[in-house]
């Protein structure tokens, strides 16, 4: 499921985890650094926020057509990862997403992310 949804973010720019929270890719402008003559390049940047949110329709048929599974299924799904997975970092685990980075919880129980 990482996987699906580290592509689903990629592609739409944001992603609600009922449980969990939002994700949210913004693009950071060019820098220029005038004392060494340098420009830099714009960059994305993955905002995560521990949020209350609801599972989202597009994100549900998102995960129906990558596993080729009907919405109500893919739904049930999600909801059961998003548990398990809050499960997980309640024991101190990390949650990776390929090339994107991981969850995990601190010392003060918040959801944090890292890129």
């Amino acid at each position: 499921m990482e996987k699906i949804i580290a592509s689903y973010l990629v592609q739409k720019n944001e992603c609600s985890l009922p449980g969990i929270g939002h994700f949210k890719i913004t693009t950071k402008s060019a820098q220029l650094d005038i004392a060494n003559k340098k420009l830099f390049p714009p960059t994305d940047e993955i905002i995560f926020k521990e949020d209350e949110v609801h599972l989202r329709k597009d994100l549900v048929s998102y995960v129906s057509l990558q596993k080729k599974i009907h919405e109500n299924d893919a739904a049930e799904q999600i909801n059961n990862w998003c548990q398990q997975s809050k499960s997980k970092m309640d024991l101190g685990e990390k949650i990776y997403f390929e090339s994107i980075g991981s969850l995990q919880k601190n010392a003060a129980g918040n959801i944090f992310f890292h890129k």
